[in-house]
């Protein structure tokens, strides 16, 4: 559950720099596609957090699997959606672009903390305690 408050928080935080961003600097002509990819992002992090996550209790080589599975369709559907945009977009703002990719690694990089935070206390209760 902590994961999803701390989505939100991101998100709302994120959400802030954009709105920011876009009233000072008067990005993002097509304003209304940035929210929308902010969205996706959410709901992909989501998604595949709750997904990977499930596997934790299967054998190592499973999660792995998931993992790598859903590091992949991240991708492929990030390049669809920016392929998408290149398609229907008569005005191609390289700052969208840079932005989307921002967005990219920022939800990225919090997902995999919050898997690598949520197996390490397994990793330790596994490791037997040393005497000295």
């Amino acid at each position: 559950m902590k994961f999803y408050l701390k989505l939100i928080l991101l998100t709302v935080f994120l959400a802030g720099l954009l709105a920011l961003a876009q009233s000072m600097f008067g990005w993002y002509q097509q304003g209304n596609l940035i929210w929308f990819a902010l969205g996706f992002y959410v709901l992909l992090s989501a998604g595949s957090y709750q997904y990977t996550l499930a596997a934790k209790k299967m054998k190592n080589n499973r999660f792995v699997g998931r993992f790598l599975l859903t590091t992949g369709m991240r991708i492929i559907l990030c390049a669809i959606f920016l392929a998408i945009y290149l398609i229907i977009s008569t005005e191609r703002e390289q700052s969208f672009v840079l932005t989307f990719m921002c967005l990219y690694l920022f939800y990225t990089i919090f997902e995999i903390y919050h898997l690598v935070i949520k197996l390490r206390p397994e990793k330790k209760s596994e490791v037997e305690p040393t005497s000295h």
